[in-house]
């Protein structure tokens, strides 16, 4: 009997773990006979029946699996792999031993040979997308991994959406040869949506009628990725490309394209023949095309479904969906991720687009298509951020008058679109005047109104508007125009927390537990402190509250939705399972009258059910470690959604409300008009900011009073503040007393010229702010006071 070779190390091993490599030189699998048992070794009958002893090859395999594993890789480095396909394979069958740390250095010789994308991108089809989603996720191959993953699926998406690629499978489409057809249907279905762009050229193109029918077939073969950029196609393409949409829709019978067909089977400023394809392809779809008033109905129906959350959006984990709509440069349908409440936004604004489409007399329609086109712009440009005066929205809302806009504002602040009445406001700061704020108006009370607003932006923008339109009577509600102002300009540029608990202890633990996390806390210990610490700061970021309270929790909750400056903050109600013997510690902690009465323990479950209506509002169980008093705060966090501002927001809002207060306050009748020294103390306050300080200085120094100037002068004379902000305080305080005299005491006079005197040691810059403020002093100098010494 004549033996094969025995096999390789290498082989055996691959052999068994499954890897049988063919195509690449690296691998040699060689299969021999088996070596002869050992005395007794496999045959039950023998002299080892009983008790077979190991033979001499099962013996040494579990001590030769080092040596084997070291042999593996001794033969993967003699071998050197150097294409892209050889190094990943290396890579993956040391990774399978569970070296990590050799299929790195594979990973990192991919990386440093730079291959050309056209080497890289047939390895998805060669290896599975599972292999590079495993590379991207596996941690210690990272960030090699990521990097080898992203290289190769960007070159083979690259190469699936190649549009000179695309257009030639497009041309096979229609090639008689059955299997060069479907060859290309397998290759467009790999390329996505990218695929209709170039069949809507190629159907759009009269020269090319002979191929229509095979293209067409192609979209309704191919509906699953072809639908959604063809629905996109129907707003704003060129008529024939929409005209070639319809008739794909039509003939995919697309329920999802209905809504988006009415306007152009029924609006009479479309042309004959995209209003023929989009009937016919109603027909199709629905057996015939309803009459004009259904269609409106049908999509008033569809806006209101849409809000009650009846969209046609399939979000993933993020809460993001994909969206298509024609771009004009490229010529075909894109595709762009939105967060899901941005892209209801994009659909309510295409639904009342078609409907003013179909009525353009229409008064209602207009008010809805302005309504939900600064909505969705201002939402995707960003609330914090102005809406651009050359963005489609403003130009819209130009067009229709500042009247049309104070209508849209008030719809929008009935149905609590936030984003809407934002971009109203600002529009109305440009184009309207103070008429809309007088009797005269069709909508005298809206701005007012707006200032009363529970979203802070709001009212804040609607303060400004009102000092745009520069009023030069009072109005209805007049006195809330300060007091916004006031509001934003008492940011101290941190983000807060408020902790609310009868236990002062616990509830400065939470507190402490929380600074790790970068808030500024604030404890509570009754619901009355609760209430004026939380209507007093802008800066809250979120509020949690115990049920270990001298007030219900739900009814401190409840109480704090009632006021406009808490209505939005997100609050976490903390529940624990504290039990009567707790009540002695609470008690001692916290003076209460009738505290056992008083203090109640709840849930969280029937608490839930009693706040399930506010979505602001968390119930939770009560923290006790930092890990769960993050996690909670992060929670409780995210329900404020897009509301909440962030710190940098509101220092920008500070710094808005300080250039309105010195508009207000350079005018005499305006200053006297809205009370404008309402916000003194707020203005004062502002110099604790440094993002503030600057813009504070020249309000107080258009004030000038006596407390104005008092802060001045402190502000100044503070050698631990910046001296920027020293040196504006000195110039502001010099301003304030060119305007009306030196209004200082006697003994705070006396108290800076010491200031002054004790200067000696400090820096010369120090000094000479100092003696400035001594010279501003001496230039207007009161007979009773010494001179300087």
């Amino acid at each position: 009997m004549i033996n094969s070779p025995a096999p390789s190390l290498l082989a055996k091993i691959l052999w068994c773990g499954g890897l049988l490599l063919l195509s690449s030189p690296v691998w040699l699998l060689q299969v021999g006979a088996q070596p002869p048992p050992g005395k007794g070794g496999a045959d039950p009958f023998g002299d080892g029946a009983g008790d077979p002893k190991p033979t001499k090859r099962e013996a040494g395999e579990a001590a030769d699996i080092p040596r084997a594993e070291s042999e593996v890789i001794l033969q993967l480095r003699e071998s050197n792999p150097k294409t892209p396909e050889a190094i990943l394979q290396a890579a993956l069958a040391v990774q399978n031993f569970g070296r990590d740390d050799e299929a790195k250095r594979y990973l990192t010789k991919f990386l440093d040979a730079k291959f050309p994308e056209e080497d890289l991108a047939p390895l998805v089809g060669k290896l599975g997308s599972d292999y590079f989603l495993k590379l991207s996720t596996t941690v210690d191959l990272q960030p090699e991994g990521q990097q080898v993953s992203t290289l190769v699926l960007t070159a083979a998406r690259k190469l699936a959406e190649d549009p000179a690629r695309l257009a030639a499978l497009v041309k096979i489409l229609s090639n008689s040869d059955f299997e060069a057809a479907s060859s290309a249907i397998v290759r467009l279905e790999q390329a996505g949506p990218a695929l209709v762009g170039p069949v809507l050229q190629a159907l759009a193109d009269p020269s090319r009628a002979a191929e229509h029918s095979g293209l067409y077939q192609a979209l309704v073969d191919l509906a699953t990725t072809s639908e959604a950029p063809l629905i996109g196609v129907l707003a704003g393409a060129p008529e024939p490309m929409q005209v070639v949409a319809a008739n794909a829709l039509g003939l995919m019978n697309s329920r999802d394209a209905v809504r988006h067909l009415l306007a152009p089977a029924w609006a009479d400023s479309v042309s004959p023949e995209l209003r023929t394809a989009a009937r016919r392809a109603l027909t199709q779809i629905m057996g015939g095309v309803p009459p004009r008033k259904d269609s409106e109905e049908y999509l008033v129906r569809q806006l209101r479904q849409i809000a009650e959350g009846q969209h046609p959006f399939k979000p993933n984990a993020d809460n993001k969906t994909i969206v298509w709509q024609w771009d004009a440069a490229k010529a075909s349908p894109v595709s762009s991720s939105l967060p899901l409440e941005d892209a209801i936004r994009q659909l309510n604004a295409r639904i009342a687009t078609d409907l003013q489409r179909m009525e353009p007399q229409s008064a209602e329609y207009q008010r809805l298509r302005l309504l939900h086109h600064l909505e969705f712009s201002k939402a995707i440009g960003g609330v914090a951020r102005p809406l651009a005066k050359n963005s489609p929205a403003f130009v819209l809302a130009t067009e229709a008058g500042p009247e049309m806009v104070a209508d849209v504002l008030a719809l929008a602040m009935a149905e609590k679109r936030h984003a809407a009445a934002i971009a109203a406001l600002e529009v109305l700061g440009e184009i309207g005047d103070a008429k809309l704020l007088s009797s005269e108006s069709s909508a005298p009370n809206v701005l007012p109104q707006a200032l009363t607003h529970a979203d802070r932006r709001v009212r804040l923008a609607a303060a400004l508007a009102i000092v745009k339109l520069q009023p030069q009577t009072s109005f209805p509600g007049a006195s809330h125009l300060t007091e916004v102002l006031g509001e934003a300009v008492r940011t101290a540029g941190v983000d807060r927390v408020l902790v609310v608990d009868a236990r002062a202890a616990y509830a400065q633990t939470i507190v402490g537990l929380l600074s790790d996390q970068g808030y500024f806390g604030e404890v509570a210990t009754n619901s009355r402190d609760a209430f004026r610490l939380a209507t007093t700061s802008p800066d809250y970021d979120l509020i949690l509250i115990s049920d270990a309270l001298d007030l219900p929790v739900t009814e401190m909750v409840q109480l704090l939705r009632r006021d406009r400056r808490t209505a939005l903050i997100p609050i976490g109600v903390m529940i624990g399972t504290d039990h009567v013997d707790d009540l002695p510690t609470i008690v001692a902690d916290q003076t209460l009258r009738d505290p056992v009465g008083k203090i109640r323990s709840y849930n969280v479950d029937s608490v839930g059910v009693l706040l399930a209506d506010d979505r602001r509002t968390l119930v939770v169980p009560r923290p006790h470690t930092s890990e769960t008093t993050a996690f909670i705060a992060g929670q409780v966090r995210q329900r404020g959604g897009r509301e909440l501002l962030s710190r940098e927001e509101r220092n920008a809002h500070g710094r808005a409300a300080l250039a309105a207060l010195q508009t207000l306050a350079s005018d005499n009748n305006s200053l006297n008009r809205f009370d404008v020294l309402r916000q003194e103390g707020s203005v004062i306050t502002a110099l604790g900011n440094p993002s503030l300080a600057a813009a504070a200085t020249e309000v107080l120094a258009t004030l000038a009073t006596p407390k104005a100037q008092t802060a001045l002068v402190d502000t100044a004379s503070q050698p631990a503040r910046a001296l920027a902000d020293r040196q504006a305080a000195a110039a502001a305080f010099a301003a304030a007393v060119k305007k009306r005299g030196i209004l200082l005491t006697k003994p705070q006079i006396i108290a800076q010229y010491e200031r002054y005197n004790s200067s000696a040691t400090l820096d010369a810059n120090t000094q000479a702010v100092l003696g400035g403020l001594l010279d501003t002093l001496e230039s207007r100098r009161a007979a009773s006071v010494p001179l300087k010494p």
